[in-house]
């Protein structure tokens, strides 16, 4: 009945990983209106979802963690993104997001360094990469589908 509500998400979630990818690449900054726009989504999702009350707040201390120890190499704006892809994703999927999004940014890390002598590569590729695989991939069942049956 509900088959039409993942596309609906999952569609514009990539277009807007893409438009965040290549704002990322060529300004080395994560924007604002693209993060609204995934948090939208993400919140659609949610409710489509639910799993509200474990995913985000995990993630929130998560990011609050790593800006602490990491201040001078990661940007808010990575944050930011990562708190907003943590309301696409329920608790089991956060290993496979975080071992996708480490293994595309040791990638993107390896080849600006070799490339452009840089030790300072984007990293919200590497956590959209994480994103749209668990999405793609590994998608859960909807919480209304519980409900009605």
């Amino acid at each position: 009945m509900f088959e039409w509500a993942p596309s609906l998400i999952h569609g514009p979630v990539f277009l807007i990983s893409l438009w965040v990818c290549i704002d990322d690449f060529l300004h080395h900054k994560v924007f604002h209106l693209p993060l609204f726009l995934l948090l939208t989504f993400g919140l659609a999702h949610t409710i489509l979802y639910g799993d509200f009350l474990t995913t985000p707040p995990l993630m929130m201390g998560i990011s609050v963690l790593l800006y602490a120890l990491f201040s001078k190499k990661i940007g808010v704006g990575d944050l930011k993104l990562l708190w907003v892809c943590s309301f696409f994703m329920p608790v089991d999927q956060l290993p496979l997001f975080f071992i996708c999004a480490g293994l595309f940014g040791l990638g993107t890390h390896v080849f600006y360094e070799t490339t452009y002598q840089s030790k300072k590569a984007p990293f919200a590729p590497a956590l959209l990469f994480g994103l749209n695989t668990c999405l793609f991939f590994f998608e859960s069942t909807p919480l209304f589908l519980f409900v009605i049956s």
